[in-house]
């Protein structure tokens, strides 16, 4: 199920999450009857033993203890269970917060395509999402075909997009039928040969296309028609435009056992503190609840300005994560798909009455005042290789250079002084800077 919420696609799997729920519960049961047919007193003695607290009980607080542990009833037990794995959100038919992916377009700065490596640029704010079905009246016949959401964005803008999910996902990104991460042409299946999906949560971001290992080419948005986009490039017509995504959650069973199951309490001493009061306390400690976690058709004949695509921009540092998971490991029954239309901002008033958000600042002027840029690096994820046909493509400056019309495209090139580092470790050739 995919929703749109404040700029950002919610993507949720209530079936999936209602069969983490029935297994959740069912192994709840076996392991509250396996506490309930515990020795409580030969628990409450390895309590008292490995707890230096406990030493300073006189007799009669020990047998009002040992007296509330034989009075233990199955909902006392399962109550602790609970308390002890931190409540799985899953258990709460209204929540949805752990079996949820977020993905959102950042507008950002366009890189200088000048053969320099940049880092990360920042996100200047969300692009706005509106549904298509929501301006039927305005938006080409195709685009209601696809259904989905679309976004204003100006051309040569760039775009990255932006990732979060509590459960782990595969997900594809298309641009105008064109695989991201490994080229191909796009289909709904999975491949690992090669790679054509990023992994989540793992993959934070995906700023562009994967050319090589650990780097990419940054997304540009160009009008279709023009050979600049990467789906005109590698197929030789630009009939799609837009962005697509594709996305599998891991198999529920897989989920219980790898990270559901090992966190049930294995004795009953794991949960005796739950039970019982604390050595300074005379009354049963049951804290509160824990919180879950986590007019006319006006375009039809502006096709060419209205469509926009996806093409290659300047080249950036940054790792497309391999997944170690067999294949199988993806759910493909439950995946759920969205279609992203890119509209010129050009057009964006006159379809929705609302007015596109100001062109960003340039990578120049950004640099000039010594803004952050950033940087991801994890050594434990092996990098994806990269992909020959992307490797193939021309930049967008490329094409416009050859057209002779270079002059919206041509940036100077900057200088980034500042680059802050995200993951758990830095590169092994990063030195730390001094932040004030």
């Amino acid at each position: 199920m995919i929703t749109l919420e404040q700029d950002q696609l919610k993507i949720s799997f209530p079936a999936l999450a209602d069969e983490l729920r029935r297994m959740t519960a069912g192994e709840l049961e076996q392991v509250t009857s396996r506490l309930m047919a515990e020795d409580r007193a030969s628990a409450f003695a390895s309590l008292v033993e490995s707890d230096r607290r406990y030493s300073s009980l006189n007799e009669a607080q020990m047998r009002g203890m040992q007296e509330k542990l034989l009075a233990l009833t199955p909902d006392r037990v399962r109550e602790a269970i609970l308390r002890e794995m931190g409540r799985p959100w899953f258990l709460d038919s209204q929540s949805r917060s752990g079996l949820e992916a977020t993905i959102s377009f950042q507008r950002t700065l366009r890189i200088p395509d000048d053969g320099k490596t940049y880092p990360l640029p920042p996100g200047l704010g969300l692009f706005p999402l509106c549904h298509v079905d929501d301006h039927a009246e305005k938006v080409p016949a195709s685009w209601l075909k696809r259904g989905g959401v679309m976004l204003p964005i100006y051309q040569a803008e760039a775009v990255w997009l932006s990732f979060t999910s509590g459960y782990p996902c595969a997900l594809k990104v298309g641009t105008g039928k064109i695989n991201a991460v490994s080229g191909q042409s796009w289909t709904s299946l999975l491949s690992q040969n090669p790679q054509d999906y990023v992994i989540l949560p793992e993959q934070p971001w995906l700023d562009g296309y994967c050319v090589e290992q650990g780097y990419i080419r940054q997304f540009i948005a160009m009008p279709l028609g023009e050979g600049y986009t990467a789906e005109e490039q590698v197929t030789g017509s630009g009939d799609h435009g837009g962005v697509q995504l594709q996305i599998y959650p891991l198999k529920a069973k897989i989920y219980f056992e790898q990270s559901i199951r090992p966190e049930f309490p294995k004795a009953l001493i794991d949960i005796l503190l739950h039970l019982i009061p604390s050595p300074r306390e005379s009354q049963v400690l049951f804290a509160a609840p824990v919180a879950l976690r986590a007019g006319s058709n006006i375009v039809e004949e502006t096709r060419s300005v209205l469509d926009m695509g996806l093409g290659a921009g300047g080249r950036m540092r940054q790792e497309i994560f391999k997944d170690v998971r067999p294949l199988n490991a993806w759910d493909t029954t439950a995946s759920s798909r969205c279609f992203v239309h890119l509209c010129n901002s050009v057009v964006w008033r006159q379809i929705t009455g609302h007015k596109p958000p100001h062109p960003p600042f340039t990578a120049a002027v950004y640099a000039r005042y010594g803004l952050p840029w950033f940087d991801y690096y994890r050594d434990d994820i092996e990098a994806v290789p990269g992909s020959s046909v992307l490797k193939k493509l021309k930049s967008v400056y490329q094409i416009a250079q050859h057209k002779d019309e270079p002059s919206l495209l041509k940036q100077e090139p900057v200088e980034p002084t500042l680059i802050i580092q995200y993951g758990e470790k830095r590169r092994p050739d990063q030195v730390r800077e001094w932040v004030e």
